[in-house]
């Protein structure tokens, strides 16, 4: 503890407790049992009257650090990098996760050796958090893991009370729509619109709070709360397509759209192993691409990597290994794109089935229209 650099009030004279978990699931689900656990064993804490210690990055330390704060309890949190800013960085964890700032002191542990490898602070991390609990409460841990191991080891109190099964959900494997399906309706031969498909997040949505994300996933029900159909919604909703940097030439902001027609594109959707996704999901709104152009939006020349422009939006190496990125038919809107403009005639909600129709309906000034008729 002597190297890591406090901010924030001193912690108060109270018992503190540790609530830990191995890592989960990427696509956490709502009901899961470790979920429930946690926040039933910060309920209980907090009846208590004791402290929080957890950590950040992680959705296991996150669950724990939103339940504290939707309390008003206090907690110690752990962070394994040093921040240029520590204490600007408090303040915006306080904001993101709903805590009160009197009530979060902040440990900052030194910087990894080596940035491309920052989870070489999580042991560090681990051995502090126990460290600096008075007890112990374990929920679901991985048998003979890191954590299990530091717990056996460490000479704390440790209460059973909480303890689940370690069973981590797979993530989102399942094949979002049959390629040979027939379409519910009839798509035009020329399809005069650029389509901006959706996919399920592990976490928040992109302008989100992460406070708001965790209230989500705490409540009753199943599924995730983040889903390719729950994105729709939120766009409907905000009428707002919400630009990314990810993926994107200079980490530049952009909404991507295809000039594919649903059929074809269906065609084009893939699982992606090391992002534990697919590339995009049968949900997705359909806008004038006339417009679109109007508007700013451009297609996207397809290059060789070895002369693609990285700093020019609209340019992109046509391969990556076996993939041919040139079949998606690209195009990409600079930030973000308000809805509110296009009228009941320049735009179609897509989504997989006529299940999912209704949910969207009361929301869209648009048609909504189904992939298939299949449930």
């Amino acid at each position: 503890m002597d190297l890591a650099q406090r901010i924030g009030p001193e912690r108060p004279d109270i018992s503190w407790v540790a609530i830990l978990n191995s890592r989960q699931g990427k696509y956490p689900q709502c009901g899961e049992e470790w979920i429930r656990a946690t926040c039933e064993a910060v309920r209980n804490a907090h009846a208590s009257g004791k402290g929080i210690v957890t950590s950040l990055g992680l959705k296991t330390w996150e669950v724990s650090l939103w339940a504290a704060g939707s309390m008003g309890m206090p907690v110690t949190l752990v962070h394994p990098v040093s921040e240029r800013n520590p204490e600007t960085f408090l303040e915006q964890v306080a904001k993101d996760f709903a805590l009160d700032p009197q009530q979060l002191t902040g440990l900052f542990l030194p910087a990894p050796l080596s940035k491309r490898q920052p989870k070489s602070g999580w042991p560090e991390r681990d051995r502090l958090v126990i460290s600096l609990a008075d007890e112990i409460w374990p929920v679901s841990l991985r048998p003979g893991g890191n954590l299990e191991r530091l717990v056996l080891s460490s000479g704390k109190p440790v209460i059973e009370t909480h303890r689940v099964a370690y069973c981590p959900m797979e993530g989102c494997y399942a094949q979002p729509i049959e390629r040979g399906d027939p379409a519910a309706w009839t798509f035009p031969k020329t399809w005069p619109y650029l389509t901006h498909w959706t996919h399920s997040f592990g976490g928040p949505w992109p302008g989100e709070k992460p406070a708001d994300y965790y209230a989500d996933l705490a409540k009753p029900g199943t599924g995730n709360p983040r889903s390719s159909l729950a994105t729709l919604k939120r766009i409907l909703e905000e009428r707002l397509l919400r630009g990314s940097a990810a993926k994107m030439p200079g980490g530049q902001r952009a909404v991507a759209f295809t000039a594919l027609p649903p059929g074809p594109a269906m065609e084009t959707m893939r699982y992606r192993k090391r992002f534990q996704r697919w590339n995009y999901e049968p949900y997705g709104i359909a806008l004038d691409r006339e417009m679109l152009l109007s508007l700013g939006a451009r297609p996207v020349t397809y290059e060789s990597s070895s002369s693609t422009d990285k700093g020019n939006l609209f340019v992109q190496g046509g391969r990556s290994g076996r993939a041919d990125w040139s079949v998606e038919q690209e195009w990409r809107f600079p930030g973000d794109l308000g809805l509110s403009q296009f009228g009941p005639g320049q735009a179609v909600v897509i989504v997989r089935n006529v299940l999912d129709r209704k949910p969207l309906e009361d929301l869209s000034p648009w048609p909504v229209l189904a992939l298939t008729e299949e449930s």
